[in-house]
């Protein structure tokens, strides 16, 4: 996978985002997992993004957090609605992740931000966000990218 490839694919349009995303209606909230707080809601959109992935680039290997956990050595990773218990009671600070492993080593991820409708896209050294490529000494970097590379 290209690195600037997956920018295109993750964020540089919302297409990715708005087609897999779901609203917030109630039958949608229901918890399926109390010890985990997955809802309806993360089981829909994990499938929705999964689908979403494998038609954009044919990949076959795409684990869920609320999947079939299973040890990935080279394919994407998921989150589909990381902060869980946040999206169910409203609260803001919950986000999407997508990350792309190759010889079980993060090489690239995006979070998106649900409440502002952003994505960023880094590779460790370097990041995407509106259309534009910055290193990470180029600018303020939010805690949230550093704390999610790590």
């Amino acid at each position: 996978m290209d690195w600037k490839l997956f920018c295109h694919l993750f964020a540089s349009t919302g297409d990715f985002w708005q087609t897999t995303a779901v609203g917030r209606h109630s039958e949608y909230l229901t918890l399926l997992d109390k010890v985990d707080g997955t809802t309806r809601a993360d089981k829909m959109v994990s499938s929705a993004m999964i689908q979403g992935i494998k038609a954009l680039v044919g990949e076959d290997v795409v684990v869920s957090s609320e999947e079939d956990i299973r040890d990935v050595s080279t394919g994407f990773v998921i989150d589909p609605i990381d902060g869980s218990w946040n999206y169910k009671y409203g609260y803001s600070a919950c986000c999407r992740v997508v990350s792309y492993l190759e010889n079980s080593q993060v090489k690239f991820f995006a979070i998106y931000n649900m409440a502002d409708s952003h994505c960023v896209c880094s590779n460790g050294t370097d990041f995407f966000h509106n259309s534009q490529y910055y290193t990470f000494n180029e600018k303020d970097i939010s805690p949230l990218v550093a704390v999610m590379y790590n």
